[in-house]
């Protein structure tokens, strides 16, 4: 029956602290054992085993890990990690850790960045796991056979959820392709001059299929976007195969689309499968964008 204002969450005991409004003395109690007061009066219990502490924003609107990104405080960086950190809260900026973590730095990836892009691809290789009826992430959950997006853990939710996604549900091929247009010489000839990579060696690449790989065998590109009415980079991992799509020719707006749909760099870049042809001429795969390392 005692009252008193509510402090900060120990995360060591998992506890919050509490000054008694009696005699200000200052107590440490389980969120389970504190209640506030609702509407008439009603008692409610502070404590939500939904609601993770790290991730709620604080007077100015930031979360933890702002701060902690902002100091390049690694190890405590680690250790919200652990505890499944949010990286999409946005600050009173509109700026989230994983925007942050995306941007273009002059001097480099720092370790701090990397962490945090390399736990966005964790997450999301997550979320692709989660099931859409229970919202449970399981490593057995399988995609609906029909649409190849919807994702469940079991057949019992599968049928669970049928009259919700019966509606959304259509036939999607891996075999859509888009032929993208050869870049003209000017254009190639300014990339190749260009581009390196970030240990500054010179690469050589172009609209051509890289070495090792057949004809009309399929490798994986990334393609980065920044704008729709700007140009899009392509490369696969070797740099051989470099090339850009310029606005207003095919696939560059339904590319960027699906790029922006990958929330895991941010909708900067993604994965794609790509192939040429016996006449040099470039496919991609719009369906089959992915999070993935080379």
């Amino acid at each position: 029956g005692l009252t008193g204002n509510l402090g900060g969450f120990v995360a060591d005991t998992g506890r919050r602290q509490v000054v008694l409004d009696e005699n200000e003395k200052q107590l440490a109690i389980l969120p389970k054992n504190i209640f506030s007061f609702g509407e008439n009066e009603e008692e409610v219990c502070v404590y939500d085993s939904s609601r993770n502490l790290l991730n709620v924003r604080d007077r100015v609107g930031s979360i933890s890990l702002h701060e902690v990104f902002m100091s390049h405080r690694v190890d405590v960086a680690e250790f919200l990690i652990e505890r499944n950190v949010s990286i999409d809260v946005a600050d009173a900026s509109d700026t989230s850790v994983r925007k942050m973590a995306i941007m273009c730095n002059p001097t480099g990836v720092s370790t701090m960045n990397d962490i945090i892009r390399k736990y966005a691809v964790k997450t999301e290789k997550q979320e692709e796991k989660r099931c859409w009826e229970c919202k449970m992430v399981s490593k057995d959950a399988s995609a609906c056979s029909r649409c190849k997006v919807a994702v469940y853990c079991s057949k019992e939710c599968q049928k669970k959820h049928w009259s919700l996604h019966k509606s959304s549900c259509q036939l999607s091929s891996e075999e859509y392709s888009i032929q993208l247009s050869k870049p003209s010489v000017s254009q190639a000839d300014f990339f190749t001059q260009s581009l390196s990579y970030a240990n500054g060696a010179r690469y050589y690449g172009g609209y051509q299929r890289p070495k090792g790989v057949g004809v009309d065998e399929q490798f994986w590109v990334k393609i980065q976007c920044n704008s729709e009415i700007l140009y899009h980079l392509v490369y696969d991992k070797t740099r051989y195969c470099t090339f850009q799509i310029m606005p207003n020719t095919p696939g560059h707006l339904e590319l960027y689309q699906k790029v922006k749909q990958q929330k895991a760099f941010n909708g900067l870049k993604s994965y794609f499968k790509a192939a040429f042809d016996a006449g040099g001429n470039c496919r991609v795969y719009p369906n089959t964008s992915t999070v993935k390392k080379w």
